[in-house]
């Protein structure tokens, strides 16, 4: 039976006051990562070299629209890499994870794992 989470004792297992998780954790998550499309997003590419664009919006579940503007914004951050071929008449989009996006992809799943591991300690 899980444990009951609303009492908090005055002092943690680190030793800071009112038995929260250290906050710093939290505040140092990636954004651009944390936002559940996108996070959904980067975990398909983990997992394969390359996906093309219709793979993607069937794991994902997202609309074309919504999957479109999230790669963009990835792409901005430099997290994915996107490449577009002509192939008989038809546009083939490619999108691969860079080495900048799978080396803050792993900086952000050890950050979630440490906050779930002092979440642990406290309760």
């Amino acid at each position: 039976m899980p444990k009951r989470c609303w009492d908090f004792s005055p002092v943690n297992h680190s030793g800071r006051a009112g038995g929260r998780p250290d906050p710093d954790i939290l505040a140092d998550l990636n954004r651009m990562i944390h936002e559940p499309a996108r996070l959904g997003i980067l975990t398909v590419l983990s997992g394969c070299a390359t996906a093309d664009f219709t793979f993607l919006q069937t794991a994902t579940g997202l609309s074309k629209g919504n999957l479109s503007t999230q790669l963009s914004r990835l792409n901005e951050a430099k997290l994915v890499a996107v490449s577009r071929t002509i192939d008989r008449r038809r546009t083939l989009t490619m999108i691969s994870l860079t080495d900048i996006g799978r080396t803050e992809l792993t900086k952000y799943w050890l950050k979630l794992e440490q906050l779930r591991t002092r979440a642990e300690k406290i309760v």
